[in-house]
């Protein structure tokens, strides 16, 4: 337990740290005060901003999640409320939809943004969605955006999703995954940057994931590899950090983490060490 607290009040305070960074890297440009905590998504023919393409990434989690109508939705990992909003608003106004995080911070963005929109198919709670205090077969989705990779117990994860899934219902994530063994210690130090910069317990390969799920209870599961539509935008955070390097504007120790992992990032991309998928899986 001692160690399930030290990293959750790990992860607070890298968001807590880093919080003005995310404002300005992935700011809702329709929506004030909420941001993403996430990469960007490149569509091939399709010339975006940064800040649209950052956007995009949630938009086309989506679609891929196919979201049924008059859905409860749980946002897993919810940070200021993207895509909550997105979903809420946009996409699947007939949900509702709720978000949980253990990060205050984000969530009181989120409800500020709420509030003023009037949104009342949209909740927002501070939870470890580990242990989430809602009764089973509550939500027709539960979507993780980059969250699940922060898990430090991804099996029990697995087992609360599917604990709060209605029958029929679908767990779905975007998220970093190993493609292989690091060759060598340069790549094993990309790899330990990339999680201590970042506060990633452990990165999980496709099959782990599947095995995980599989014995969650879950079947159907499928991957969809978007590593193509997503590296610029890892190179463009990996030359910002760089920038920030050079400047000598260091910052705390967290934030000198933080860049070192934005670097080892791109990296691992470009290498092939790590690939970047969403997936889906079904409750019988």
């Amino acid at each position: 337990m001692r160690k399930e607290v030290d990293i959750i009040n790990a992860i607070r305070n890298y968001y807590l740290e880093s919080e003005y960074a995310y404002r300005n890297w992935g700011k809702d440009e329709r929506r004030e005060e909420v941001y993403a905590l996430h990469g960007g998504f490149t569509v091939e023919g399709k010339k975006l901003s940064h800040y649209e393409e950052v956007k995009e990434l949630a938009r086309q989690l989506i679609r891929f999640a196919q979201i049924p109508k008059n859905s409860i939705v749980l946002d897993a990992g919810c940070g200021a409320g993207m895509l909550t909003f997105e979903i809420a608003e946009i996409y699947c106004p007939d949900a509702r939809v709720v978000g949980v995080n253990i990060s205050n911070n984000q969530l009181v963005s989120a409800e500020n943004y709420r509030r003023k929109a009037a949104l009342n198919n949209v909740f927002f709670s501070n939870q470890d969605y580990h242990r989430l205090a809602f009764p089973d077969e509550s939500f027709d989705v539960v979507i993780f955006c980059e969250s699940y990779i922060h898990s430090y117990d991804k099996r029990q994860l697995a087992r609360e999703a599917y604990r709060v899934l209605k029958p029929q219902g679908k767990i779905v994530i975007s998220d970093t995954f190993l493609e292989r063994v690091p060759a060598g210690n340069h790549e094993r130090v990309v790899l330990q940057h990339l999680k201590e910069g970042w506060c990633l317990p452990g990165i999980l390969n496709t099959e782990e994931l599947e095995q995980i799920w599989r014995e969650a209870g879950f079947y159907e599961i499928c991957f969809k590899n978007q590593t193509q539509n997503i590296i610029d935008s890892s190179r463009r955070m990996r030359e910002h950090a760089e920038l920030r390097i050079t400047q000598g504007n260091q910052g705390s120790q967290i934030l000198r983490l933080s860049r070192r992992a934005a670097i080892a990032c791109n990296e691992a991309f470009e290498r092939g060490l790590t690939g970047y998928y969403f997936a889906k899986g079904h409750k019988p």
